[in-house]
């Protein structure tokens, strides 16, 4: 914390302190809300309070929030959804859609994590499942049906709903945990049946139930029940959620945070697509941001130092307890990470992040502007200048512009270049399991984009350590391991979230860097490349680990 303050500081000078205390405004009000609060008489009848707003929704409707991270969460329709239900039993047995990730780790109020009481949610269907903690327990307990789907066919389904189309084929997640084939398909839990996936020869159909409620929060809306998404960092599903209800003869309803004067050019959603607005007037920019203190440097165009923007998201996100502590083992990784990235990239390309020590890579090579020329990308919709990472995930900084997540994952079908993204485990055959911790429901992640990230892009590089726990020593640039922990690369997964064999039949480059060396994918298997100076291959590689790697003759000792 020390060390990032004084970086912050360095660069930022004053607008650290103008910052942190945006911060910390935003921390207490985060739990602030007026739920029964009418806008003036005057506006259109679409305005309406949160509570009144819940009257719309029917028992037993299908819902789908839009929202990504700490950006775009509809916390005081949350709130009033849950209260109505605590009050008066109604209504219930939703079925709930949500794409990108919108809880709080069971820490942050005000997120989908609201709706965790029994018999108000009947299923949960979303593409990142790790921040619904308290959904997942739920689950666990078995009050809960879940499944999960890859983030972006979660956003594409919701698009074609809107275009009258209720299914999707695709190669995403072949040969994967989603697939019936070979996997479970999109049931977490054991109540969930068949779930939402069946095969069709080398592909996958993908379908949702039909959308008849949508949730979705913007910053602005005029007098007249007009929305607009200026100042907002990302987009995600807002467009696609309200062409969804609306195709479906359902109900749209609108959180906004401030009403403003029409302005003809900047609308974003008409009227007449929107049957209730709320208006929240704590609804910040983003998680941390508060309305009262935009951060311009989250919007298209440049403002300001990439470097000290990106030494505030670093401290803001330490002071949240979000992004962990890297020690200089981990920047060790991340250097050579960046190292094997810039070997394997050329000038013009577009890349996507992913969360952990990807982040880290994107932050390096922003800082010594070794990759001015690509196109950094997120999920979320953002396109071109640097993703930020924590509690700000999904927003850039200096962003080129900002486009919905549907789109997104559209252009990644045929236009992602390198994908650089983390794993929890790689087995002898070069698979990677990123969506399954443990046997628990509370231990499952789920895929988020990385499926529909990985089928796209023609390199991967995966980036993490090489086993949980364990001690290294660094001396001299000599990396040494004092003591074992729990390996990461095993023999053969048993859940796998990237199906190796696929990506070497589609021509894709496959890299994995770790602690102790770099590793390539081969149609024999793993294949080491590079070794860390100071590794012994024998004891702290082919011996330390399940997987078979393997390991070309130069680098064994006579």
């Amino acid at each position: 914390m020390i060390r990032a303050l004084h970086e912050a500081l360095s660069l930022n000078g004053w607008s650290t302190f103008s910052r942190l205390t945006s911060f910390i405004r935003w921390k207490l009000n985060w739990h602030k809300r007026d739920l029964d609060a009418l806008p003036d008489a005057s506006l259109d009848r679409r305005f309406v309070s949160a509570r009144q707003a819940m009257e719309l929704i029917p028992d037993q409707a299908v819902v789908a929030s839009s929202g990504f991270a700490g950006c775009g969460i509809c916390n005081a329709l949350f709130w009033a959804l849950r209260e109505s239900f605590q009050a008066n039993g109604y209504p219930g047995n939703l079925t709930w859609i949500t794409a990108g990730a919108q809880g709080g780790r069971g820490k942050v109020p005000g997120t989908v994590e609201e709706l965790a009481i029994p018999g108000l949610l009947k299923r949960y269907v979303a593409g990142h499942l790790e921040t619904v903690k308290d959904l997942l327990k739920l689950g666990d307990e078995g009050l809960l049906e879940i499944h999960t789907l890859p983030q972006g066919v979660i956003s594409r389904l919701l698009a074609l709903q809107g275009e009258g189309v209720c299914q999707l084929t695709t190669h995403t997640g072949r040969g994967t945990f989603l697939d019936p084939a070979c996997g479970g398909g999109s049931a977490v839990t054991a109540e969930a049946g068949t779930g939402y996936v069946e095969t069709d020869n080398d592909q996958l159909i993908y379908q949702l139930p039909a959308i008849k409620v949508a949730f979705l929060s913007a910053p602005y809306a005029d007098r007249e029940g007009n929305l607009y998404f200026h100042n907002e960092p990302m987009l995600s599903e807002n467009y696609e959620v309200v062409k969804a209800a609306n195709a479906n003869g359902g109900v749209v309803i609108a959180m906004a945070g401030e009403i403003i004067e029409r302005d003809e050019a900047r609308i974003s959603i008409i009227r007449d697509q929107l049957d209730a607005i709320v208006i929240h007037p704590y609804r910040p920019q983003m998680a941390g941001v508060p309305s009262q203190h935009l951060w311009a440097a989250l919007l298209p165009g440049r403002d300001g130092d990439p470097a000290a923007n990106l030494a505030l998201i670093r401290l803001l996100n330490q002071l949240a307890g979000i992004t962990p502590a890297r020690n200089h083992i981990d920047e060790k990784l991340v250097q050579a990470a960046v190292r094997v990235f810039l070997e394997l990239s050329s000038p013009n390309q577009v890349v996507n992040f992913g969360v952990g020590m990807p982040e880290e890579v994107c932050r390096l090579l922003a800082l010594t502007g070794q990759a001015e020329s690509l196109a950094f990308t997120t999920e979320s919709g953002t396109y071109g200048g640097v993703p930020a990472s924590g509690i700000f995930f999904g927003a850039s900084v200096n962003p080129e512009r900002i486009e919905s997540s549907a789109w997104m994952f559209k252009h990644y079908q045929t236009d992602l270049d390198m994908a650089v993204l983390g794993f929890l485990q790689v087995d002898s055959h070069g698979n990677v399991n990123v969506s399954k911790r443990g046997e628990a429901v509370q231990d499952f992640v789920g895929p988020g984009g990385f499926c529909d990230i990985t089928e796209g892009a023609k390199t991967i590089l995966f980036v993490g350590s090489w086993m949980v726990g364990g001690e290294y020593q660094l001396q001299d640039d000599e990396l040494t391991v004092r003591r074992q922990g729990k390996p990461k690369f095993v023999q053969q997964l048993e859940h796998i979230t990237f199906n190796a064999q696929s990506a070497l039949q589609q021509g894709k480059r496959v890299y994995y860097v770790a602690d102790v060396g770099v590793f390539k994918l081969t149609p024999r298997g793993i294949e080491l490349c590079e070794l860390v100076y100071g590794i012994d291959v024998q004891k702290d590689i082919i011996d330390a680990c399940e997987a078979d790697i393997l390991v070309p003759s130069y680098f064994l000792k006579d």
